[in-house]
């Protein structure tokens, strides 16, 4: 219709008139207004939750962070306690049984830290008559007094008392391992009168458990050193044992019961969580929570190996403090079940519980519970939520007062400049189109063009239209006409194309196979040389899948499907090897390749590929693999062989003294017949009461003891047994060691020590080495690795025999092992006349040697090059010609993926 404007007249409805409120400068303020309105609400919400949400989030790191000081810090104040129980429990295993010295040692180790420290007392406490033969209890207890001066206590020594072998802080250190302390509950000493807890460190000499040594920490200071930590978060803090009793709490009159003894002494003592919950049910999900947490050690332990729950029998029985309950999780702790995630000077945050009105603080918190490493105490930092509202609301609240400003401030420039650059040019060049369409015609309309901008290349556009609309309807005529020419040309060319395909595809080899088929998988070509390789001819496998026509191996065929799903998902070029079976149960290869086929519109049409007939090669790679593994036993049953003498004597020296100690033996066995034969003609005098014939025997039993001694004779047969016992054991290793090495290889990897491996072949090699080279190991502590024991110990009986040969007379052998970053060495050093440089290059290579003919195959040094190689490590060799040679294994510790 446009291109008849300047020829007729058109029956167009007149311009339509334009609204005030369907105006763009309208819209535009309903937008930006809009989008203000969107704008500061999601600023708000913005700042309102994730801000605050922050701010939150980073107080709570924050009691987190004070949760792992205090642990830390209050490990610092039980190591110093550790060292010292530890430091009493040694002098105790050493010291001779002395009262005065015992008396003053343990005075002078509490006396450490001074008058004032934390620590409240200690002692040394033998088990019954180990101290003294008279004495049950000899116990060596010092308690600060209420001056704070260490006072000695001898009541726990009171016959009439209840002692303290029973105690529930000296019951489970006798089940506990060298080296670990127990920590006790919280408890009232029954004659300090002091709340304390107890460190135990169990005493043995010579494996014997001969008592414990304690050190008693004040629980008095862990309130003050809480309060003053807590002060950051302005909550508090206090701290439960490993039964969840109270070892501090900000309210001591909210958590301590007291009562007097029987002498009218008035004791305190900390009640457990669970009774603190019952009076105070706000801590009850706290209580939960860490009874949860003591099930969970129990639950951790009982999968443990180390695991004993015969010892909660036998703990519980033991004291009358502990009942079935403690004892389970005294037992738990024995195996430290939580140590395999936590460092000594780390803590764990168990979890966090909100409580909605806390009772000290009377107001909402949160609760971040700590585990304590080793004492397996946990601690509870309360923090006031308000604290970080009260910071996020304020930090919000002005945030969000600013960006609301700036937000309005610039939406109004934004919208300025959008009204002087967009809206009114807009406005113009509408009021010139319409003006144009109203006075001239279509080919006739002109717009502004001065501007540079986006605007004067839509009106430069909008000049040009007419002129290209004319244009464009001249061109599509010239247009069709190629199109269908090039068509006519693309048809010839085209079938010239698939008849110069085809030739090719029939002229592949017969081991070579063209196919494709389409989306559906049923093959569409296939090329002459099937029948070749599948033994059926093209045009029967036409409209057919693969499954329809091989015998494909399962695996071979999920491997083939996902390869196909790839190609049809991706669209890109796969590979696989199908793995295939012949009407005769014969094993075949294919190695095929595919590609999609795309058409213009990007579906896919088909696919094509090739296939490689690699039966033949697979045959003769698993022929090589054989002829290797028969070269790698070959080089073994050499090196063996080269052995046998050597082992031979070192196996007939115990069998020669085995052989002699049974001579003797045959001897002894005849003597003590013939007193047997004595005996039994005593019984049968005896029993026919006949005195002369028993005097008799008597007379000539006693001549008989006289002359060859029984005793010495029993004593001699055990030795002879003993000495025998260890020929055997000899012969054993001997012969384990080298059935070990001479057995066949398998690809069988191991985790072993390569001192180990060594060992087993130095064990070997042994007679080759005695006579003359002085043998040096030197071990470091190194990580076992991931090996083949058999083919590595090939390696080193290779290097060792080697450097046995160069050395001539006397020499010195040195086998070292290390550690170098991820990788394990080894290293075989010897003192022999060493290997001339321009040799250096050419020893690892196969069938080269120096050595006389029939000495050597050459093969050796190669093959063992071979063995670290493919153990992902390296070989190398230094040497001076003079001063001998050394071979170096580097071995990674963690073989790399195949």
């Amino acid at each position: 219709m446009a291109l008849q404007a300047d020829h007729a007249p058109t029956s167009e409805p007149p311009p339509k008139s334009l609204k005030w409120y369907e105006s763009l400068h309208f819209r535009f303020v309903r937008v930006q207004i809009a989008l203000l309105i969107f704008i500061v609400g999601m600023t708000v919400i913005v700042i309102v939750t994730v801000e605050r949400s922050l701010l939150v989030d980073q107080g709570l790191e924050l009691s987190e962070q004070l949760g792992g000081r205090v642990v830390s810090e209050l490990n610092d104040r039980l190591s110093m306690a550790e060292s010292l129980v530890t430091t009493m429990a040694n002098l105790g295993e050493v010291m001779e049984p002395d009262t005065e010295t015992y008396r003053r040692v343990v005075e002078y180790i509490l006396n450490y830290e001074g008058e004032e420290a934390f620590i409240a007392g200690g002692g040394i406490w033998p088990e019954p008559y180990t101290f003294s033969a008279n004495a049950e209890r000899r116990s060596f207890f010092w308690g600060r007094d209420e001056t704070g001066k260490l006072k000695y206590y001898d009541d726990y020594n009171d016959p009439a008392g209840p002692g303290y072998h029973n105690e529930e802080w000296y019951v489970p250190a006798r089940y506990y391992p060298a080296g670990r302390i127990f920590w006790s509950k919280s408890y009232m000493d029954p004659y300090s009168y002091q709340p304390m807890v107890t460190a135990t460190a169990p005493m043995r000499r010579d494996g014997e458990y001969i008592g414990v040594a304690t050190v008693d920490i004040k629980l008095e200071g862990l309130a003050k050193f809480f309060e003053h930590a807590a002060a950051v978060v302005g909550g508090y803090i206090f701290a439960v044992d490993r039964n969840n009793k109270l070892l501090s709490f900000p309210r001591e009159d909210l958590a301590k019961t007291y009562t007097r003894d029987a002498k009218g002494n008035i004791t305190e003592e900390f009640l457990d969580i669970y009774a603190l919950a019952k009076n105070l049910p706000a801590y009850r999900p706290v209580a939960a929570e860490l009874n949860n947490f003591n099930a969970m050690i129990n639950q951790l332990a009982a999968t443990r190996r180390d695991y004993r729950p015969e010892l909660v029998k036998a703990i519980a029985d033991g004291s009358y403090q502990i009942d079935s309950a403690e004892a389970q999780l005294i037992t738990a702790m024995l195996t430290d079940p939580l140590r395999s995630g936590i460092q000594e000077d780390q803590s764990v945050e168990i979890s966090r519980i909100p409580l909605e009105n806390d009772p000290i603080l009377n107001t909402s918190a949160m609760v971040s519970l700590f585990h304590v490493p080793g004492t397996y105490w946990k601690i509870a930092v309360v923090t006031p939520m308000s604290r970080f509202y009260e910071v996020a609301n304020r930090a919000t609240r002005k945030v969000a007062g600013y960006m609301v400003v700036l937000e309005v401030i610039a939406l109004l420039i934004m919208f300025m400049i959008l009204k002087r650059l967009f809206i009114d040019p807009i406005k113009r060049m509408s009021s010139e189109i319409k003006q144009s369409s109203q006075e001239d015609a279509l080919s006739d309309m002109k717009l502004d063009v001065t501007r540079t901008d986006e605007l004067g290349v839509l009106a430069s556009e909008f000049n040009a239209r007419t002129e290209r609309l004319y244009k464009a309807m001249r061109e599509i005529d010239q247009i069709n006409r190629e199109l269908e020419q090039r068509v006519a040309d693309r048809t010839e060319e085209l079938s010239e194309s698939e008849s110069k395909y085809r030739r090719l595809i029939e002229g592949f080899k017969d081991e070579y196979i063209i196919f494709a088929y389409g989306p559906d998988g049923k093959f569409t070509y296939v090329s002459p040389s099937a029948r070749a390789i599948f033994g059926v001819a093209p045009e029967e496998l036409i409209g057919k899948s693969w499954r329809e026509v091989l015998n494909i191996d399962p695996e071979s065929l999920r491997e083939a499907d996902e390869n196909e799903r790839r190609l049809l998902r991706e669209q890109v070029t796969v590979e696989c090897t199908l793995k295939y079976y012949d009407a005769l149960g014969v094993t075949h290869f294919l190695d095929c390749q595919s590609r999609p086929v795309i058409d213009e519109k990007g579906k896919l049409i088909a696919i094509e590929g090739i296939g490689h007939d690699i039966t033949k090669m697979k045959a003769t790679q698993e022929e090589l693999r054989l002829t290797h593994e028969q070269l790698l036993q070959s080089e073994k049953m050499a090196s063996i062989g080269q052995l046998a003498a050597g082992v031979a004597h070192e196996i007939n020296n115990p069998v020669g003294f085995i052989g002699s100690n049974i001579q003797t033996l045959e001897v002894y066995l005849q003597y003590i017949a013939k007193i047997i034969e004595h005996y039994k003609r005593i019984k049968d005098a005896t029993q026919r009461n006949d005195t002369a014939v028993l005097k008799e025997e008597a007379a000539e039993l006693d001549r008989l003891e006289a002359q060859i001694k029984p005793h010495t004779i029993i004593s001699e047969i055990w030795e002879i047994i003993s000495e025998s016992r260890v020929g055997i054991d000899r012969i054993k290793k001997i012969v384990n060691d080298l059935r070990t090495f001479s057995r066949g290889d398998q690809d069988l990897d191991e985790v072993v020590r390569l001192d180990e491996v060594i060992d087993s072949v130095l064990g070997i090699v042994h007679n080759e080495l005695k006579y003359r080279i002085e043998l040096k190991k030197d071990y470091a502590e190194v990580p076992p690795i991931l090996c083949n024991p058999q083919r590595l110990g090939q390696v080193f009986v290779n290097l060792i025999l080697n450097a046995v040969q160069a050395i001539e007379g006397a020499g010195t052998i040195t086998v070292r092992t290390y550690r170098q970053d991820e990788h394990v060495v080894a290293e075989i050093a010897d003192d022999g006349p060493g290997i001339p440089e321009e040799n250096l290059g050419k020893i690892f290579d196969a069938f080269y040697t120096t050595k006389p003919v029939g000495q050597g195959t050459g093969l050796g040094l190669s093959i063992s090059y071979e063995i670290v190689k493919k153990h992902g490590g390296d070989i190398q060799v230094s040497s001076t010609v003079g001063q001998g040679t050394t071979f170096r294994i580097i071995l990674p510790i963690r073989p790399p993926k195949e």
